[in-house]
């Protein structure tokens, strides 16, 4: 459970707390750091405080990093029972909130496990096209991960007409990390909006406002098919699901999130 590579902490000035300078490849092509990046490393401090797995974690996004910034994480337990720990985390930048996390932390033996959802019927990662969502060759998220269209169309194929609400894409990150921990899903998860430009049919991208995700088991591997549904799109804002599938079929987490859908990209 603790953070490694892109994801390492180091502690802070304040006691029990962590400080985290991002890579140059978790920001987008405009300067800002992706939100399921701190999103990650919030779940990791407070696996850290916790010393439990992540079960679910809910964001709520209210300000933005650029290249450069520092980020801080004040991880606080609320309440821990036997089992289950109750937790937050305010992350900040020289001050300024940028999310509150909140979340649950624990496991329990069980045997009477099941996933009551199956993946997207599409053929594996190395017989898909490859899905560019960010140019490579610029140091930011497009030489973080590859994408492969496993359902959907590609930008060039958008042609203004309402498509299906779903995409599907196989996504793995080219440091060759054979990790499926939660910052790393975290990441994975947050390019949900990139289904609204499938759905309108035109170019779109989407700011996180908030996020959601229940994690499944956190395992070694490499490609995730994010498979996304759109629900709507209303008064700028749109909401979509996804799952995020293993190779094998297994279910690591699932996502539930709304963005403000802008134009272009």
């Amino acid at each position: 459970m603790t953070p490694v590579g892109l994801f390492e902490v180091g502690p802070a000035e304040a006691p029990g707390c962590w400080s985290w300078s991002p890579h140059p490849t978790l920001f987008t092509p405009s300067g800002f750091l992706q939100g399921g990046a701190a999103l990650g490393v919030a779940i990791a401090t407070l696996q850290l405080a916790a010393g439990r797995p992540v079960v679910w974690a809910n964001a709520q996004f209210v300000s933005f990093a650029t290249v450069g910034s520092t980020l801080d994480f004040a991880p606080a337990i609320v309440a821990t029972g036997r089992l289950t720990t109750q937790a937050r985390c305010c992350v900040s930048r020289s001050g300024t909130e940028l999310l509150t996390l909140q979340g649950a932390l624990g496991a329990r033996a069980a045997d009477h496990d099941g996933t009551w959802v199956r993946p997207a019927s599409v053929l594996p990662p190395d017989a898909c096209p490859v899905y560019v969502a960010f140019a490579a060759g610029r140091g930011d998220l497009g030489d973080l991960v590859e994408m492969r269209l496993a359902q959907g169309r590609t930008k060039a194929q958008l042609d203004g007409v309402r498509g299906e609400r779903a995409l599907a894409l196989w996504i793995r990150f080219l440091d060759g990390a054979d990790d499926l921990s939660a910052p790393r899903l975290s990441v994975i998860g947050d390019f949900m909006p990139l289904v609204f430009a499938e759905a309108l049919g035109i170019r779109a991208y989407g700011n996180s406002l908030d996020i959601t995700i229940r994690f499944g088991p956190q395992r070694a591997g490499r490609w995730v098919l994010l498979d996304i549904h759109a629900h709507q799109v209303h008064n700028g804002v749109g909401s979509a699901r996804a799952f995020l599938w293993g190779q094998d079929g297994a279910l690591l987490a699932d996502i539930s999130q709304s963005a403000i859908v802008r134009l272009g990209g």
